[in-house]
């Protein structure tokens, strides 16, 4: 029977997979049962360009008025993606809504 000579690059390979697959492991027993409604995965990453007062405006919203709603259930564990999707969601279903808010910053009349 022949075994597979070891060679450094397959060790190093070996390595790096068992520590993804330490990583992976600590990502799940880190979050709690009620963990972010989804896992975090680097699959699908997109940037976004607001203008400040529109940022500020979202941020402080989230800051004031959305961790407050989650809080009252106990949710304290709230995070980026999980806004980012529901932004997403939102914009998404209010299609016409969007397109105001784009046509109003570009100076056409939207009523």
């Amino acid at each position: 029977m022949s075994e597979k000579p070891e060679t450094p690059l397959g060790d190093l390979r070996d390595q790096l997979d068992d520590a993804r697959a330490d990583d992976a492991d600590a990502a799940v027993t880190e979050e709690s049962a009620d963990g972010p409604a989804f896992e975090f995965t680097n699959d699908l990453q997109r940037s976004i360009y607001p203008r400040p007062e529109s940022w500020e405006a979202l941020q402080d919203a989230i800051d004031f008025e959305v961790k407050r709603r989650l809080a009252e259930r106990d949710i304290r564990d709230f995070t980026g993606r999980e806004a980012h999707d529901a932004m997403v969601t939102l914009a998404a279903e209010n299609p016409e809504r969007l397109a105001e808010l784009v046509l109003d910053a570009r100076g056409y009349d939207t009523a």
